[in-house]
């Protein structure tokens, strides 16, 4: 199943924005234990249509509750996506593959 390992490239997108995320996916799918383990938006399963309309209202209802998802996304993604440490990563597995 392609929704257990496809990670949507607009969640990149919105975590570098720093907007919360409301996602339907798999619990084991990888957007949703990012989401979930750092507090970034609400997840359900496909299969909880009832779950994700009631996160729907909850987001859209708190503003709270957005703003901290938001700032988490936005400090995942500074953190995460920083160039120069990504830079450092691809250069020692480079630099492993020469020895």
């Amino acid at each position: 199943h392609a929704g257990e390992y496809s990670v949507p490239s607009k969640i990149l997108s919105y975590l570098c924005a720093g907007r919360p995320i409301l996602l339907s996916a798999p619990p084991q799918n990888q957007a949703s234990l990012l989401l979930q383990e750092h507090q970034t938006g609400l997840v359900s399963a496909p299969s909880q249509m009832k779950q994700f309309l009631q996160q729907a209202t909850n987001l859209y209802q708190d503003s709270l509750l957005r703003r901290h998802f938001g700032h988490n996304a936005r400090q995942y993604a500074l953190k995460s996506f920083n160039i120069e440490k990504i830079c450092d990563k691809i250069n020692l597995i480079l630099n492993s593959l020469g020895n």
